[in-house]
C-alpha cells in the first residue's frame, strides 16, 4: 500500500467537530482536580505532602490515558486515510412501469383535442415528478411491448412518450391484460419485490374486467389507474378522416365506467384518478 502523505484525508471529516466539546470536557475535568486538590486542607501539613502525592500519581496517569482514549477514539471514527474511497451513499429503491393505452378508442375527442394527446401531456407530467427510483414503459393495443426497460433516466421516456400512437401499433384491439403480465415480468427480471404499475388507459372492456382483477389479486405490485376519459364518451376521430365504425356500420362511442375502474385498483391497494382539464 502506497502511504503518501499529498492524499491524506479523513472519510468523515464531520466528526472531528468532536474534538471541540471533547477539549472542553477535558478542560472541565482536569480544573475540577486541580480544584479538588487545592482544597485539601484538613489533612495535616506534615502528612498531605505524602498522602497527596501518592494520590496525583495514580489520578493523573488515569486521566492522561482517558484523554488519550477520547482523542483516538474521535480521529480513528473520522475515517484517516492515505487513499480515496468511495462511500456508498443510501438512495431509495422503488420502481414503477407506466402502462399506456393505444388502442383506437384513444383517438376519442370527449377530451380535446382527443384523449391520446392529454394521455402523453399527463404522463409527461407523472415522468418529471418521479425524481427516486427506476421506471419503465409499456405500450399495449391488441399486444404490449416494452418501450423503455426500467431506467433511472427520465430524459430518454421523456423523449419516447411523444411519439406512442395507435397508428405505431402492429396489432389493433386493447390487450390490457398481456400489458400487466409484461409490468409484473419487468418488475420481477429486476428483483422488485415491491412496485406501481401505473395504468393510464381510457377503460377496460367489460369481458377483461374480472381477469385483469383475478391477475391483479395474486401479486404485490400496486395497480393504480388514471383515466383520460368521460363518461359519456364521444365518437373516434379517425387520423385520416371520420370515425369509427362497428361492424354493423354504427359509430363507435366508448364510454368509462370509473366505479369499476375505481374498485379494480382499492382491491391492489393502488389509487384511481381522472383527467381533468387544468382549472377545473
Amino acid at each position: 500500500m502506497d502511504f503518501n502523505l499529498t492524499q491524506f484525508e479523513f472519510l468523515r471529516p464531520d466528526i472531528l467537530w468532536l474534538m471541540l466539546p471533547a477539549c472542553l470536557l477535558i478542560a472541565f475535568v482536569w480544573f475540577k482536580k486541580q480544584k479538588n486538590g487545592a482544597s485539601q486542607t484538613v489533612i495535616a501539613s506534615h502528612l498531605a505532602q505524602f498522602i497527596m502525592s501518592d494520590a496525583k500519581k495514580q489520578a493523573k496517569p488515569n486521566l492522561i490515558w482517558l484523554i488519550l482514549f477520547l482523542l483516538i477514539s474521535i480521529l480513528a471514527a473520522a475515517g484517516p486515510s492515505w487513499q480515496k474511497h468511495t462511500i456508498p451513499v443510501y438512495q431509495a429503491k422503488h420502481a414503477r412501469v407506466l402502462v399506456m393505452d393505444m388502442s383506437s378508442s384513444m383517438y376519442s375527442t370527449d377530451i380535446k383535442p382527443n384523449r391520446l394527446s392529454q394521455a402523453r401531456f399527463k404522463t409527461l407530467d407523472m415522468v418529471e415528478l418521479f425524481k427516486e427510483g427506476e421506471t419503465a414503459l409499456i405500450a399495449y393495443a391488441g399486444s404490449a411491448f416494452t418501450i423503455s426497460p426500467l431506467t433511472s433516466d427520465a430524459q430518454t421516456l421523456a423523449n419516447l412518450i411523444p411519439s406512442l400512437s395507435p397508428d405505431i401499433m402492429p396489432e389493433k384491439g386493447s390487450n390490457v391484460l398481456g400489458a400487466l403480465a409484461l409490468a409484473k415480468e419487468l418488475l420481477q427480471q429486476a428483483g422488485y419485490l415491491n412496485g406501481d404499475i401505473i395504468l393510464v388507459t381510457d377503460g377496460i372492456d367489460d369481458e377483461d374486467m374480472a381477469d385483469v382483477s383475478d391477475f391483479m389479486s395474486n401479486m404485490d405490485y400496486k395497480l393504480n389507474i388514471y383515466a383520460v376519459a368521460t363518461e359519456q364518451g364521444a365518437p373516434i376521430k379517425l387520423p385520416q378522416s371520420g370515425f369509427l365504425k362497428d361492424q354493423y356500420g354504427q359509430i363507435v362511442i366508448p364510454k368509462a365506467n370509473f366505479s369499476a375502474l375505481k374498485n379494480m385498483t382499492k382491491k391492489s391497494s393502488g389509487l384511481f384518478s381522472i383527467y381533468q382539464t387544468r382549472g377545473c
